[in-house]
């Protein structure tokens, strides 16, 4: 690790300190996806089926004070190919310092802690589907840094800046870059029925045991934006999001650089304003290219997704949601999908 790193996590560690006390409350919380997968893909033979728990979240959330709050979060499922029949992955583990240099509505998030890039960072699940970001690679749903967060609410305005190792969640030691990725997010409401935004990312990707440095054509500058507009108003909710990636490799001619987009619409309709029922319906639909510089390649993606979120209780929700994954490249075929899910949680609240 450079000294400046070394000087700027000591320098966040020596801000935040004074803050730590012992914890005044903790919260203990299980958020479980039961899951039926049918899987009709046109390249083999037979469709498939399968039951599994996809997501179980356990989190430790502790309330150290009144600034200072914090979460540790496992990963438990039994999908991913795993061979042993379940996995464990570390999701959370983070401390939130509050109100820092009396800045109201300010906050420090230290740790493995959430992406502030598009929406992966506030999606929460309206499709059983990931997030756009998450599907198509533009962006992990968490990683290792540190963010500032704060927000201006005489203007409506709220904003991220964070410094990431720039992998996501699922890499460590020598799989870890070494260099860090830098992202921006803001968010704005000219108007209570409408939130727009934007979110920029600049990464490097460099192998940190590779001893050719820099003259290695393999080390990439990434560079990710996002667009967003959100528009909600008596039960209708529309999400639209443009992603865009370009990928520089250094020394190369600009021919092998790379560019990627995605275009996603997401449109809800609260069933509970016109009848006595806890159901809303969805729609979605992604276009994803891959390569745009390449226009003589048939290498595009379309998601069309329909769905419905059905509440039998505030913590527990069946989700059902079908979708068609089609692709411009004629070799490959169609996947329709089918997917039934119940998500249920408990907590509890322990206070010292």
């Amino acid at each position: 690790m450079k000294f400046s790193k070394v000087f700027f996590v000591l320098f966040a560690l020596l801000v935040t300190l004074p803050y730590f006390l012992s914890a005044v409350e903790t919260k203990y919380e299980m958020e479980l996806w039961n899951r039926m997968t049918y899987i009709d893909d046109d390249s083999k033979t037979d469709p498939t089926t399968s039951f599994s728990v996809e997501r179980g979240y356990f989190s430790i959330k502790p309330k150290l004070s009144e600034n200072i709050s914090g979460r540790f979060t496992l990963d438990l499922f039994s999908s991913d190919n795993d061979s042993n029949g379940a996995g464990l992955k570390m999701k959370y583990a983070y401390l939130d310092f509050k109100n820092l240099f009396h800045l109201p509505k300010s906050q420090l998030s230290i740790g493995l802690t959430k992406n502030y890039f598009a929406t992966v960072y506030s999606w929460k699940y309206e499709t059983i589907e990931k997030d756009p970001s998450d599907l198509w690679k533009f962006a992990s749903s968490t990683d290792y840094g540190i963010v500032f967060s704060s927000s201006v609410p005489v203007a409506k305005l709220s904003y991220n800046f964070g410094i990431y190792n720039g992998e996501g969640y699922k890499k460590s030691g020598e799989k870890v870059n070494s260099e860090y990725a830098y992202l921006a997010n803001l968010r704005i409401k000219p108007i209570e029925k409408l939130e727009l935004g934007g979110s920029l990312s600049l990464n490097s990707k460099h192998d940190p045991n590779d001893e050719l440095g820099e003259d290695n054509i393999e080390h990439q500058s990434i560079t990710s934006f996002a667009g967003i507009g959100k528009f909600k108003s008596n039960g209708v909710t529309l999400l639209g999001q443009y992603l865009g990636k370009r990928v520089e490799l250094d020394n190369v001619d600009d021919s092998q650089d790379v560019s990627s987009q995605a275009i996603s619409v997401l449109g809800m309709y609260d069933l509970t304003t016109i009848a006595n029922i806890n159901l809303e319906l969805v729609g979605r639909y992604d276009r994803y290219d891959p390569n745009t510089d390449n226009e003589s390649k048939d290498d595009k993606t379309s998601l069309i997704l329909f769905g419905t979120n059905y509440y039998l209780q505030k913590n527990i929700q069946i989700q059902a949601n079908y979708s068609i994954t089609s692709h411009e490249d004629d070799t490959k075929e169609d996947i329709s999908v089918l997917m039934l899910q119940l998500r249920w949680s408990f907590a509890n609240l322990l206070s010292n």
